[in-house]
């Protein structure tokens, strides 16, 4: 298949830093070039919370017009975008407002944690309108965003978070050794929390249960 006739994919995320959706839209990409497909990786800013990403960044605020226009402009070499995070929505809708081109939104957490009264949810529903497809994370979420905002359920599929198999697996008895060490752990039970400390990862019932356990020891923080 000749360069020409490659289909295009422009993956959009929020901001050029190591983060959730960021890291498995820059993933995703290596495996369309497989599947034969020309792929352009776009931040809508540079961020700073994280550590940086060798992506390009299309402006310095997410929704100014000079970062939305560019998002316009670099989308008119796409087949298709593919949105990751929540900014990258409306992002999406408003700057491919007018065009042909079809967006895919990936859905990334809670789909009605954001939302913020009346007017935010109506703005919200009009936003995922212009989505061509949207991807939740799990069934539940698939759900709220029928009840809540409204998209059908045939413009809706769930697709899990996917990892590489080689990269990780189960830890061997060799494996938890090393990192016990390593974090100078003893032989009791211990129990991680592994995400972002944001609202709508409930870090704080994750401590609340550990703290129900009989025989729970100090809790710490690792960032």
């Amino acid at each position: 298949m000749s360069d020409h006739q490659r289909r295009r994919v422009l993956l959009l995320i929020a901001s050029a830093r190591r983060r959730g959706a960021e890291i498995e839209a820059t993933q995703l990409g290596p495996q369309l070039v497989e599947l034969g497909w020309h792929v352009d990786v776009a931040a809508l800013h540079a961020g700073t919370d994280g550590t940086a990403l060798d992506v390009d960044v299309l402006g310095k605020r997410r929704f100014s017009p000079s970062t939305l226009w560019a998002l316009r402009r670099r989308a008119r070499a796409a087949d298709v975008v593919v949105a990751y995070g929540s900014a990258t929505l409306p992002a999406c809708a408003m700057a491919l407002a007018g065009t042909s081109l079809p967006f895919l939104y990936r859905n990334i957490s809670d789909p009605a944690h954001w939302l913020r009264g009346r007017l935010h949810r109506a703005v919200t529903r009009l936003q995922y309108r212009r989505a061509a497809m949207v991807v939740a994370l799990w069934p539940g979420a698939a759900d709220r965003l029928v009840a809540d905002l409204g998209v059908e359920p045939d413009r809706i599929v769930v697709v899990p978070n996917a990892r590489d198999p080689e990269q990780f697996h189960p830890a061997t008895a060799e494996d938890r050794l090393v990192a016990r060490r390593r974090f100078g752990l003893d032989d009791q039970r211990v129990v991680a929390f592994v995400g972002a400390a944001s609202p709508e990862k409930r870090l704080d019932l994750a401590i609340d249960v550990v703290a129900r356990l009989p025989d729970h020891g100090p809790v710490s923080y690792t960032h």
